[in-house]
């Protein structure tokens, strides 16, 4: 799902592919999974090898495709086709624009170029571009006239292109999607927000309005509304993610060149801990702990500062040993009440996207549902992770809102499917979902790759040892 063709479809290929004359690649190995339907249960699953019990066999390794077995669409390659756009729009100015033509036979009369103006992720303005006629490998600057708009603190703004068929084609329909590009314009600080001396009780309760955020040496251990819990485990320290494909082949021998062998030898996957007392001062709330594991250590200091605004300020420092280099992810993972089941967030989507692989996403709202974050790999696996994200919102579909307001943009999932459930799973029969809602917020999780068979991610998509911070708001509403 993850596998062999993965390493051509990274951006950084088809940029030296395009530079390069003569150079080739963009080849497909392999077109879809082969997997057999079967059930369990009356639960349909796709099989693989060693599933019918025969001796010899590559398990999962055949399921390596850009699509499920069924033809539907993996997320790789919706990556696939972004990458390979035969349209591309570079920005001059505010109001002018390149257009490339990158087809090699014909012009650009036979699409139809739409744009959008985005604030904060929302369309406030649109409109359409006469038919243009730029001619096969050859560019055209265009003047756009939009309403230039007064910006508040914390504004973003940008532009989207998108390129769709004029008429019906014998390959696909009038108004088909063949390519889009989003180009930022402006990005206003956000302001700074005011703390307040906080009001812990001496059994380490902070009170916020009508809620009750109860704390031990661990951090925050529940969050009420009411009597009502919300929030049953806080943010706690977060290293391990359920393997990918390309991680390496959790069913195979021989795997300890791999990303996946590499951590299991440094034991991530079984951290002990060791908590400092809690300390409760005027700022609010700071915890410490220490995690270890057989190749070294990871210090986790958390503060928790109250606002004026009824909100909680929440700053986690995590210092690596610089033995426990290039870890799955380095970031938090708290628990929610299963009522959070709608899901929204400003920034890259609509499908999951990792940092070697998030061309694909264009960065605005998203609107979706918890449990369609899962995405059913063949072999489970972590899944659902989204990038660029500046803010995250879980509701109960009425009131009832959990909110989280990232200083700087960063990844996180949301899923009812823990990475301790799908770690030892093999197949899709095998899982199934928890009511509680896991939340993970990474200051930066490990790319896809293609080790798998190949070349392993490029070094700027690891995660490396040494400090790293996540820094956001976090609040629950009735409104």
């Amino acid at each position: 799902s993850r596998g062999l063709g993965d390493v051509y479809k990274r951006q950084e290929y088809w940029d030296a592919i395009e530079t390069y004359q003569g150079l080739q690649g963009g080849f497909i190995w392999e077109w879809l999974d082969h997997g057999l339907l079967e059930y369990k249960d009356k639960k349909p699953y796709w099989a693989y090898g060693g599933d019918y019990g025969e001796k010899k066999h590559d398990l999962n390794f055949v399921c390596d495709g850009l699509c499920w077995p069924d033809r539907t669409p993996h997320s790789s390659l919706l990556e696939y086709k972004k990458v390979i756009q035969p349209v591309t729009v570079t920005k001059i100015s505010k109001s002018k624009f390149r257009i490339y033509n990158k087809n090699y036979f014909t012009d650009l009369s036979q699409y139809s170029i739409q744009w959008q103006l985005l604030r904060n992720g929302d369309v406030c303005q649109s409109g359409k571009l006469a038919r243009l006629r730029t001619q096969p490998q050859c560019s055209e600057v265009i003047s756009l006239e939009y309403t230039e708009m007064d910006l508040l603190p914390g504004d973003e703004t940008s532009l989207l292109f998108e390129i769709t068929l004029k008429s019906d084609e014998s390959w696909a329909p009038k108004n088909f999607p063949i390519a889009w590009q989003q180009l930022p314009l402006e990005h206003r600080k956000s302001p700074k927000i005011k703390k307040l001396v906080a009001d812990i009780s001496t059994d380490q309760r902070l009170i916020l309005g009508d809620q009750e955020v109860q704390f031990s040496d661990q951090g925050i251990e529940t969050w009420k509304i009411g009597k009502k819990i919300v929030m049953s485990q806080g943010p706690r320290l977060n290293l391990w993610r359920a393997p990918l494909d390309n991680d390496g082949i959790k069913g195979w021998q021989g795997q300890d060149n791999k990303a996946l062998g590499r951590w299991q030898k440094m034991g991530i996957q079984n951290l002990t801990f060791k908590h400092d007392p809690i300390r409760t001062n005027a700022q609010g709330v700071t915890t410490r702990s220490i995690a270890k594991c057989k190749s070294g250590e990871i210090v986790f200091i958390s503060k928790y500062s109250p606002t004026e605004n009824g909100t909680l300020l929440v700053s986690h420092k995590i210092a690596i040993d610089k033995n426990l280099d290039d870890l799955p992810r380095v970031g938090v993972r708290f628990i929610l009440d299963k009522q959070f089941k709608s899901l929204s967030w400003f920034g890259r989507g609509p499908h999951e996207t990792y940092n070697d692989r998030q061309q694909s996403g264009q960065i605005k709202r998203h609107e979706s549902k918890v449990k369609d974050q899962y995405v059913p790999y063949i072999l489970p696996q972590d899944h659902g992770n989204l990038t660029d994200v500046r803010w995250l919102q879980l509701g109960d579909g009425r009131k009832r809102k959990a909110s989280i307001q990232l200083t700087k943009p960063c990844e996180a999932s949301a899923s009812h499917y823990p990475h301790e459930m799908l770690t030892p799973a093999f197949h899709t029969h095998e899982l199934r979902p928890t009511p509680d809602i896991y939340v993970c917020l990474d200051a930066k999780q490990r790319g896809v790759g293609g080790a798998s068979c190949g070349p392993d991610t490029l070094a700027v998509y690891r995660v490396n040892a040494g400090n790293h911070e996540l820094n956001y708001e976090l609040s629950f509403s009735n409104d």
